[in-house]
């Protein structure tokens, strides 16, 4: 009978209890009204719960927060007060070593104008992009508005001119409020330094810190001579421009570009190796998770605030040339 036990005992499956995580937080900044980016999330909160559960984790609550800068996203994540991060490179650069870990890096759809010259962007013809070709890194732009300094800086640029440092010094620039934003105070600190040997703290007129939004709005109300944004903001901005703003020329017409940096690698998906929940286990889950989610027709709006059409494993190496760029400008900005 003890033998017949044993064998019945052997034959029966093992139930395996699946991981449960009372509430799985994930962070991001404000790249645009924080109040319309938090609705175009909202979608995300049944659908993580689902596909984590696809791979054995149980969630009970989701809960995504818009926090106030990019470095604030980074605290979130050192400090194991969020799981998951949505992120820019420069930020994950800062905090690597503080218990962040990069796991995907996001592919955007390639745009049409690549050029390193201005000039080039400066034909009216709206930037376009090619969803069926996909690209994991992009170019800040440096943007002249419709002020009278933003015009007569576009001219210059269109003529094949330099506009002088004193001129630009004066100007009213927009940037990010994040001192690790890649697309909004990293890179055009490096574009500006290659250029004329200048930071943002040489600028003789403070400049004004927000969102790419922000920008936009104070770009159109003149309030700035000078903005910044990804190579594509004109496009995404296109409609708002005329019916928000009530401006009465294009975008393409009255926004130029004065200055192109280099390229940027893409967002990251980042996790919080010092949070209780963190294991490859978690780790691997999260990377399918986020795959099957950005080729979700129903989630298309929540990565559309992204830009975001695919991710890719992270590699350290992908992440080279961020951290000499970010290095330097911190130290130049600390000099």
């Amino acid at each position: 009978i003890t033998i017949v036990c044993l064998i019945l005992s052997a034959c029966t499956p093992t139930v395996v209890e699946p991981e449960k995580i009372s509430e799985l937080k994930l962070v991001t900044a404000p790249i645009i009204d924080p109040l319309k980016m938090s609705e175009a999330l909202e979608i995300l909160k049944p659908a993580l719960i689902e596909e984590y559960e696809k791979e054995g984790i149980m969630i009970e609550t989701v809960s995504i927060d818009i926090l106030t800068s990019h470095n604030a996203t980074g605290e979130a994540l050192s400090s194991a007060t969020a799981q998951i991060g949505l992120i820019g490179a420069t930020t994950y650069v800062e905090y690597k070593d503080e218990g962040i870990e990069a796991v995907l890096a996001a592919t955007r759809a390639k745009v049409s104008k690549d050029s390193l010259n201005p000039a080039d962007w400066n034909n009216q013809i709206p930037t376009t992009r090619d969803p069926n070709t996909l690209t994991s890194s992009i170019n800040a732009l440096v943007l002249a508005g419709p002020s009278e300094k933003g015009k007569e800086f576009a001219s210059l640029v269109n003529s094949n001119q330099t506009i002088p440092w004193e001129s630009l010094s004066q100007a009213q620039w927009c940037i990010s409020s994040s001192t690790t934003s890649s697309i909004a105070y990293i890179y055009p600190n490096l574009w500006l330094y290659e250029t004329y040997g200048k930071l943002f703290k040489d600028l003789e007129t403070a400049p004004l810190q927000g969102t790419f939004s922000d920008t936009i709005s104070m770009l159109a109300l003149e309030e700035c001579d000078i903005g910044l944004g990804y190579s594509f903001i004109l496009s995404d901005y296109e409609k708002a421009w005329s019916e928000d703003y009530k401006r009465k020329e294009n975008i393409f017409t009255e926004v130029n570009v004065i200055g192109v940096t280099r390229s940027i690698q893409n967002d990251i998906v980042a996790l919080s190796t010092k949070h209780e929940n963190y294991s490859e286990t978690f780790k691997r889950a999260t990377m399918n998770v986020f795959k099957r989610l950005v080729e979700r027709e129903d989630m298309a709006t929540a990565f559309k605030v992204f830009n975001i059409l695919g991710y890719q494993d992270a590699k350290e190496e992908m992440y080279e040339d961020t951290i000499i760029a970010y290095e330097f400008v911190k130290e130049k900005m600390n000099e």
